[in-house]
């Protein structure tokens, strides 16, 4: 349902904005290196990110709560360090003096063309979802994310209550990506929110700290002007690639990313200036605290962030025939490390455990391989990164070719004009590209070059892609006495444009296509008042559902009828997780029925929910096999020959009628189908009528074979499509 204008979201938008940057202004003053002291304002927001995860570490060990009772001291301190700086300051005049102008004209355009980014990427929010909730293009992390924010915030380190004594949320908790979850927690505590209401708030906000740090790595490291520092930093904003970590919630991911573009800029503006180790030591204390924020967030990711600075360190080092840089560098670098340790063993241990976790496992789903139009953002939809349908393929590969005849061109030119900058530009498009292009071959799946590690590395490094393949931009200006500078502007205000578009399909394609929480089953948390409900089946329809009843029952002991990220198990629980029959339409891809309703008694919760003790339940949901559900179908083809529907029975002998409503892409095709691997059917092409299904309790798979492979329409889509569900219809039966 649409709104007029979400005011709650653009309050909340702006107070986490303020927040953060108060949180890290402070200490932001007293450490950071004097080169960058006009930057203190863009620095602040990502240091106060760091601060409150560091802190918070801490006080999560000391287990004495959840971040609702320490919160508090988090936001008190900040004043303190304000106050240390200002005292400082006025002892050590030469020190401390002249006092940084935080807010300098030069960043006026920037926070301008930021605001307007960030705007686009809100539309949403703004006008399409009403107040704070979840929200997601069906990445289900983000209840996942929640629910352990949730127990950081409200529980101590070591309460096993409910299903926290159950599952390994305290393992996630300790040994995860503890800063993402600690943001969260820290934040719905200082505004007395719950954690499900930041959600999506929070990756936005995080998304404009990142263009302002981006601006810095543009000005300071690759030395752009300030107008091609502020269009590249418009482009970034726009990126389709950011905008869809945001609308899926890779919390994650957005935090480290500007961790990440802060550690480039102190390490290649130290290898640049410094000359002698103590040159080294006023970047230290900034290191640290980047190098531990990482640890808490993204271990895995901290390696990969150091691979261009090393590739620069060891290309600058054969340029001028000397190890001399190499030495100190090093020694820099082992003292952040160690202090890092130092700081937590427990976390250094984390670090080494994700690592090798990272090398083993699959995480994600597939992603199509970048090519330089869909990864410049060059009219891209969100239906996985590839172009909007009526791109030909000669206008994609032309747009390819100037683009890289603009990246060519800009390598020459630095190498003929800074060998430094060359350096630095080649060494970082060489180390992650080569990565990329190795982890995009190694994923190749059912036909398709790329998977989701390539997508990880390519997006995590984008800050630093963009600026070093664009360096041609980076002395453009708004003059047009300049035929060279004249085409550049040029190009540049198209690639902008270009992703101003791909920004508003985006926009659009979320507000579609995004699955929220609602009010109702927000409001299952009411039941951990009740006192005479020890324990729940959650009866499986979705993951979407499953994770966040989870996340609202997390005082109770649960069971899962379906594995999603918690195992399923046998439905020991006192009382089951329904819908209200009648009261809320079954949708074709998942749906409850509820049987032997005389013999149950009813807790309802709204008009929606109730927990039903001794009811039986039947419910049915999409397996494997499908694309994302449309308005009014669902797509086969995930899979080319099979596709799945799962039947979850609460009860054991129970039989029903099954009929399913769907079209084929292809008349020539034909199906076989199975349940639990035993032949039942062989349908038409337009529905599937099977009588006397006797079902099993628990999960029972209805698996249909085409004897075709799925194949891409002829209307431009690039996807593989077999049959377009539009409809199931169940009814249990008697024998």
């Amino acid at each position: 349902m649409g709104v007029e204008f979400n005011m709650e979201y653009v309050y909340y938008f702006v107070l986490i904005t303020i927040l953060f940057t108060y949180c890290g202004l402070g200490l932001t003053l007293l450490i950071i290196p004097p080169i960058f002291k006009k930057y203190s304002l863009l620095f602040s927001p990502v240091v106060g990110i760091c601060y409150v995860i560091s802190l918070g570490w801490y006080l999560f060990s000391l287990d004495f709560g959840g971040s609702d009772i320490y919160a508090p001291i988090i936001f008190l301190l900040p004043a303190i360090f304000l106050y240390l700086y200002i005292y400082f300051q006025r002892r050590n005049i030469d020190q401390f003096s002249p006092t940084p102008r935080l807010l300098n004209k030069e960043f006026l355009p920037l926070i301008i063309v930021s605001i307007f980014s960030l705007f686009l990427l809100s539309i949403p929010y703004i006008f399409t979802f009403d107040g704070l909730v979840g929200a997601s293009l069906g990445n289900n992390d983000i209840a996942i994310y929640s629910t352990i924010s949730k127990y950081v915030k409200e529980f101590a380190r070591t309460d096993s209550t409910g299903f926290i004594g159950q599952s390994n949320i305290r393992w996630h908790g300790e040994e995860g990506v503890f800063g993402a979850f600690f943001v969260t927690a820290f934040t719905s505590s200082m505004f007395s929110l719950n954690t499900y209401q930041v959600q999506s708030v929070i990756p936005s906000v995080f998304l404009f700290f990142g263009i302002l740090i981006f601006f810095v790595l543009a000005k300071n490291v690759f030395t752009y002007n300030n107008t091609s520092a502020t269009l590249i930093s418009a482009l970034y904003g726009l990126n389709p690639i950011f905008y869809y970590l945001v609308y899926h919630g890779f919390f994650s991911q957005i935090i480290t990313t500007n961790l990440l573009i802060a550690i480039l800029i102190i390490h290649y503006t130290a290898l640049q200036k410094c000359k002698t180790f103590y040159d080294y030591l006023p970047y230290l204390p900034i290191a640290i605290l980047l190098n531990f924020a990482v640890t808490l967030t993204y271990p895995h990711m901290l390696i990969l962030g150091y691979l261009p600075i090393i590739g620069f360190l060891m290309a600058v080092s054969y340029s001028s025939k000397s190890t001399s840089k190499i030495t100190k560098w090093v020694f820099f670098v082992s003292i952040i490390f160690l202090a890092t340790t130092i700081l937590s063993p427990f976390r250094a241990k984390a670090f080494i455990n994700y690592l090798i976790w990272a090398t083993v496992s699959q995480p994600g789903w597939h992603m199509p391989i970048f090519t330089p139009d869909t990864f410049y953002g060059v009219f891209v939809n969100m239906t996985g990164f590839y172009p909007v349908g009526m791109l030909s393929m000669f206008t994609r590969v032309t747009i390819s070719l100037v683009i890289l005849i603009f990246i060519i061109q800009g390598f020459i030119n630095s190498y003929k004009n800074d060998r430094n900058i060359f350096l630095l530009v080649f060494t970082a498009t060489s180390i992650v590209g080569v990565g990329y292009l190795i982890l995009a071959f190694s994923g190749y799946k059912n036909g398709g070059i790329g998977g989701y590690k390539s997508f990880k590395l390519a997006s995590i490094f984008l800050p630093l892609i963009l600026l070093s393949t664009l360096i041609i931009f980076k002395n453009i200006t708004f003059s047009i006495s300049n035929k060279k500078n004249v085409l550049l502007l040029l190009a540049m205000t198209t690639l902008v444009s270009a992703n101003f578009f791909s920004a508003i399909k985006s926009s659009s394609f979320i507000s579609r296509h995004a699955i929220t929480i609602n009010k109702d089953i927000a409001e299952l948390e009411k039941y951990d008042a009740y006192p005479n409900v020890k324990s729940i089946n959650v009866i499986g329809i979705s993951w979407w559902n499953i994770l966040w009843s989870t996340n609202f029952l997390l005082r109770k002991t649960l069971y899962f009828s379906t594995a999603t990220y918690y195992p399923a198990s046998n439905l020991d629980g006192d009382w089951d997780l329904n819908l209200i029959a009648g009261n809320t339409k079954p949708s074709f891809i998942e749906g409850y029925i509820l049987f032997d309703n005389a013999k149950s008694v009813y807790l309802p919760i709204n008009s929606t929910y109730k927990l039903t003790k001794g009811a039986n339940t039947l419910s049915w949901r999409l397996g494997a096999g499908w694309h994302p559900p449309e308005k009014s179908h669902v797509w086969s083809g995930a899979d080319p020959y099979s596709f799945t529907i799962i039947l979850n029975s609460t009860a054991n002998n129970v039989v029903i009628d099954f009929n399913a409503i769907y079209t084929s892409l292809n008349i020539n095709n034909s199906l076989v189908v199975y349940l639990n691997d035993y032949k039942v059917a062989e349908p038409g092409n337009t529905s599937c009528q099977i009588k006397d299904l006797a079902l099993l309790k628990g999960e029972n798979v209805l698996k249909f074979k085409a004897s075709l492979p799925a194949s891409p329409p002829s209307n431009g889509d690039p996807r593989n499509l077999g049959y377009a569900l539009t409809k199931i219809e169940i009814q249990i039966k008697n024998r």
